[in-house]
């Protein structure tokens, strides 16, 4: 319990001295609007880890879901059991250099198109996008590194690894492992833990881009390290401006219930 009472404060302390570091002269309303868009990439360069991972976002974390998920009542027991998600990524589509719009056209033949990935490219490292997954591994792989797998059938797409995750039985080894969480926290509970009804209908995961289906199994429609994908570029086209406009949205509403739920409790 002293462990608790010592990092919820520390948690607590970190947050607001960030938030008036960055945002001064501002309320605690308007600091946590501004956190909302937010963008963690320089600090994840000076903290050397990915952005689901830097210091404070490990804080927000903590205040978020300490009551809500288990072995989280410490920052040590956090750092465990648990490791940072980003539920939708860049490159699952585009690749850092943008190699996977290059495949179809060059800046000059979509330049609103580009506008957009490059829009998106910092939007996706706020605290929407962010949350937190167990991390027990098998074969050396987490649940987390399973979903972003290149081998696998969901290459990063979060629809994809969510259906998976609780309508398959292909994480259930690493589920087995992760016991200490999926023996609380079942499909409908990890959806209303994370925020995540956007992903969520008739009680249950949801596919909500259009990707491949054959053989009673959903397939990414793309991903940029495909040697040879065969699509039209217009549906390409038609398929990114979807995903980036419906992700954003997600990330949006996520980040409103995360600083809803800071403002509670900071």
């Amino acid at each position: 319990m002293q462990d608790f009472i010592s990092d919820y404060i520390k948690a607590k302390n970190e947050v607001i001295s960030f938030l008036n570091k960055n945002f001064k002269n501002l309320n605690i309303e308007e600091q946590l609007n501004k956190l909302k868009d937010y963008n963690f990439t320089q600090l994840a360069i000076e903290q050397n880890c990915d952005e689901d991972s830097t210091d404070i976002v490990k804080s927000i974390y903590f205040i978020i879901w300490h009551d809500v998920l288990p072995k989280l009542s410490s920052f040590d027991e956090m750092n465990e059991y648990y490791g940072g998600e980003t539920l939708n990524t860049f490159n699952t589509l585009f690749q850092k250099d943008l190699y996977g719009i290059k495949k179809f056209y060059t800046e000059s033949e979509a330049p609103n198109l580009y506008k957009k990935i490059q829009e998106f490219g910092k939007n996706y490292v706020t605290i929407g996008n962010f949350m937190l997954l167990p991390k027990k591994t098998l074969n050396n792989m987490s649940i987390n590194q399973e979903k972003g797998s290149y081998k696998n059938s969901y290459k990063d797409f979060f629809d994809l690894f969510a259906v998976a995750l609780f309508q398959s039985d292909d994480f259930n080894e690493l589920k087995k492992i992760n016991d200490f969480y999926f023996s609380k926290i079942d499909e409908k509970s990890f959806c209303e833990i994370n925020f995540l009804d956007d992903y969520f209908e008739d009680n249950k995961f949801k596919i909500i881009f259009k990707h491949c289906y054959e053989d009673n199994k959903y397939y990414p429609y793309y991903h940029w390290k495909y040697k040879n994908p065969i699509l039209h570029k217009d549906e390409y086209k038609t398929f990114i401006e979807d995903y980036i406009e419906t992700t954003t949205k997600i990330i949006e509403h996520r980040a409103e219930k995360i600083c809803e739920k800071l403002k509670e409790r900071l």
